[in-house]
This record gives structure tokens, sequence and C-alpha cells, in this order.
């Protein structure tokens, strides 16, 4: 993704895992979903998302029957923070 060379990645992920304290392989939505006690999970997420693959999200969605999918479209991954109709869903989703 953002075309490191092959040792500069092994140097990135090595510092990564040093910082995380734990292997970059551990290191997913749904390990990190199954220590956490919820009731609930709102997932919110683009479908033509270029950062994360929506299927990512889909396989949370899978995993954890307590999870669902708010899904926009062609609003992007880090302008969704501040976009109008994404604000209004989770405020909806919250009342």
């Amino acid at each position: 993704m953002i075309r490191l060379g092959s040792k500069a990645y092994t140097a990135l992920l090595s510092l990564a895992e040093s910082k995380l304290g734990e292997s970059i392989a551990d290191v997913s939505v749904e390990n990190k979903l199954k220590k956490v006690d919820f009731k609930s999970l709102v997932l919110i997420h683009d479908k033509f998302d270029k950062v994360l693959a929506y299927e990512h999200s889909v396989e949370v969605q899978q995993a954890f029957p307590a999870a669902e999918i708010i899904t926009f479209e062609k609003i992007g991954h880090y302008k969704m923070l501040w976009n109008d109709e994404v604000i209004n869903a989770c405020v909806a989703r919250l009342n």
C-alpha cells in the first residue's frame, strides 16, 4: 500500500511490533473485539473506501452477530469524519 522496499517494510514491521508489544499477525479488529465485552457494534464504512476494503467490515459483521454496518458510498475514508450524512446517521443511531 505504501510501496516500501522489502528492507524498509521489514524494519517498519519490526518497529510496529516493538511499539505494540505483539506480532502484527495478531493485530486485527476481530482479535481485538474478542477481548471486548459489548452489546452492539456499529461499523461505518464507505463501500468504495480506497484505504480499507469494505469487505473487512463485512467480515467483522459476520464474525460478530451484534455488529451492524452502516454503509455509505463515495464519501471516502477520511472525509466521512465531517460528512453531515455520516454524522446524522451516527447521532440517530446513538439516540
